[in-house]
């Protein structure tokens, strides 16, 4: 009896996974998984794939908005495939902030340079113009 459900339940299975292969080729479900971040990026390559296995990648079939989404997201999901949380990259932000940074004096230490003395004579402001360039020093 045992032996008799088992056969059942796996031929079940088995016939279940091929018409999800057969539904994915012959319908379009890659285009909804491109707009769902729950979606392992793997899994909509595979849609997409089995797809486009038998039609042809002619203009108008969403095959380039497809290749472009994939290319770009590809590099950015988790190694699994699943897409990273929202706010992950704020959060490593301040985690970095909070362990590599050291607080720092919002008024600088700054000192004058000069000139000192007013640069007035007959009438014209002499050394008095556009500055071309300003130097930082590290200390």
């Amino acid at each position: 009896m045992k032996k008799l459900i088992l056969l059942i339940t796996s031929a079940i299975s088995f016939s279940l996974g091929a018409q999800s292969t057969q539904d994915t080729i012959d319908k379009p479900f890659w285009q909804s998984m491109m707009f769902d971040r729950t979606v392992n990026i793997h899994n909509a390559k595979r849609a997409f794939d089995l797809y486009f296995s038998n039609k042809a990648k002619i203009k108008g079939t969403g095959y380039k908005q497809f290749e472009r989404w994939y290319h770009h997201w590809s590099m950015k999901v988790n190694p699994d495939g699943s897409f990273p949380a929202p706010n992950n990259t704020l959060n490593e932000y301040r985690k970095f902030r909070r362990n590599n940074l050291t607080p720092r004096s919002g008024t600088g230490a700054w000192k004058n340079l000069g000139p000192f003395d007013d640069p007035f004579l007959v009438g014209e402001f002499v050394g008095v113009g556009r500055v071309n360039a300003i130097g930082f020093h590290s200390s």
